[in-house]
């Protein structure tokens, strides 16, 4: 007696191609989510892709009285899904003294929401510029502090990344003489892509 043949040969994701892979990868760091997409066509659901950002190399002073920390620069928002995002840099401070130095990233859409009683805002605080101490609470995702007296490279991996905009701030600290000294920041991020891609 002859079996029945199937006319087309089905998958184990058939049906399920649109979101079984990405619950997956959702409960995975960065480097299983990545085995994890690159096991097959059907489970391919993240990809790494570079975020420039406006500013690489940057050089602070501050006076004496400043021991806030300040604003950088936002991190370019793709509108897509994040899985982690992983920030690279050099860094180091004057090279004596205290250490007071601080690389921070902040959850914007978190931040605004707050003002600096406490409350919430009736909308978004505008957008800082550069050097702009905050106006309220800060929601930081994740911070290096202090910084080195000697250059050392550093990174930083936010898994479950935010999803939405943030940006980056600094702190230089105060009482005289403190400086700090980033290069080469830069932005990656594993985001969420469509499977059939």
């Amino acid at each position: 007696m002859a079996l029945p043949q199937r006319s087309a040969k089905r998958t184990v994701f058939e049906g399920h191609s649109t979101w079984f892979p990405t619950t997956v990868a959702t409960m995975l760091d960065a480097t299983d989510a990545t085995a994890w997409s690159a096991a097959s066509a059907g489970t391919r659901c993240v990809q790494l892709v570079d975020i420039g950002v406006a500013e690489q190399d940057r050089h602070w002073r501050n006076p004496q009285n400043v021991y806030s920390i300040q604003y950088w620069q936002p991190i370019p928002w793709t509108g897509r899904k994040a899985h982690t995002l992983f920030c690279s840099m050099t860094w180091r401070d004057q090279g004596w003294g205290n250490r007071k130095g601080k690389i921070a990233i902040v959850n914007d859409a978190l931040s605004s929401e707050v003002s600096a009683h406490g409350g919430a805002t009736a909308g978004p605080l505008p957008p800082p510029q550069m050097g702009d101490a905050p106006a309220g609470p800060l929601a930081e995702v994740v911070a290096l502090e202090p910084a080195p007296h000697v250059r050392a490279a550093r990174k930083l991996t936010i898994c479950p990344a935010p999803q939405g905009p943030c940006s980056i701030w600094y702190r230089v600290g105060g009482g005289g003489g403190h400086e700090l000294y980033v290069y080469g920041f830069s932005v990656r991020m594993l985001e969420y892509c469509n499977v059939s891609s």
